[in-house]
């Protein structure tokens, strides 16, 4: 007879999380996050598995990487990781390493955090999401907008999330979009023209995400969506003329499950839903085991159909 679970039993468990899917669908990249009873903190490195299940493999061995992403010529993985930081360091930063292994290269550190990040269709540019704060010159603190505290990042009234795109030879980081809304996730068309956002207009309803696809060239941009929908996720067909989103109208509140639906990406059309099935196309899991806990669903074209993964 075996004996009863206990708290400490949550160390033996290994929760994956992020998978990225390599461009030729052979391989897959993974966070691996394990309890540390000693430290009270977590482990994480990337691995990599193959597609067909046969291999499973450790690829970093920082343990404190995770967010993997391959580039779209295959021969990189870009990864966030805290490795060079002390605990109580703000902020995280950007690797690179060839996805044959090697040594990682920095290419970036913000104390502001870097989420979402995702590669250009060039691969010598990747784009992410940060927050960009409001200089405070005194210790009286006012606060003019609803959403003041958010857990695991503290006051957040002070504070835009946005945009940026940081050049992987120089270094250098260039915010994209400004202005009072916050930007939850960033997809770059593959022909490198254009790239699309997520984002939430109004702060008395942070559920309301809309999809907007900006220029790059000339910074015009097209709101693709009615503000009517809880967008979570997003993804450029191959010929970028379209958009598959995950989401919903909202239709049952906060208990509507998140469905696949595809817009036209130059505008004129709202959103059609492709799928009806009565399953949820969210992340819904929680606690320990939900190690990203605003981890996106991920959205995949196989054969002409779109596929959502939770």
């Amino acid at each position: 007879m075996g004996r009863p679970v206990v708290p400490e039993d949550i160390s033996k468990y290994k929760m994956i999380s992020n998978p990225s899917l390599s461009p030729d669908g052979k391989k897959i990249a993974v966070s691996v996050h394990q309890a540390n009873l000693e430290d009270d903190a977590y482990t994480s490195d990337v691995w990599i598995a193959s597609s067909d299940g046969s291999t499973f493999t450790r690829f970093t061995y920082g343990g404190r990487d995770y967010d993997p992403v391959w580039s779209t010529d295959e021969k990189q993985i870009l990864f966030l990781s805290r490795r060079s930081l002390a605990k109580d360091e703000k902020g995280n930063e950007l690797y690179v390493v060839s996805a044959g292994g090697g040594e990682a290269r920095r290419i970036l550190r913000r104390k502001e955090g870097i989420e979402r990040p995702q590669w250009a269709g060039d691969s010598n540019s990747i784009y992410f999401v940060s927050p960009v704060f409001e200089e405070e010159k005194d210790d009286i603190h006012v606060v003019r907008r609803i959403g003041l505290w958010y857990n695991g990042k503290g006051f957040t009234y002070n504070s835009r999330t946005h945009v940026f795109v940081v050049n992987l030879q120089t270094g250098e980081a260039r915010q994209l979009t400004a202005g009072n809304f916050d930007v939850t996730e960033v997809r770059p068309s593959r022909d490198g023209k254009r790239v699309a956002y997520l984002a939430a207009l109004d702060d008395t309803k942070p559920y309301i995400i809309d999809l907007y696809v900006r220029e790059l060239e000339t910074g015009d941009e097209l709101k693709l969506t009615s503000s009517d929908m809880s967008v979570t996720t997003l993804a450029w067909s191959p010929d970028d003329g379209e958009i598959a989103l995950t989401g919903n109208r909202l239709a049952h509140g906060f208990a509507s499950h998140d469905h696949v639906w595809v817009v036209r990406t130059g505008g004129g059309s709202r959103p059609v839903q492709v799928e009806r099935a009565d399953r949820n196309k969210a992340n819904t899991l929680n606690s320990d085991v939900r190690t990203k806990p605003h981890g996106p669903s991920h959205i995949l074209e196989v054969r002409g159909a779109w596929r959502a993964s939770t």
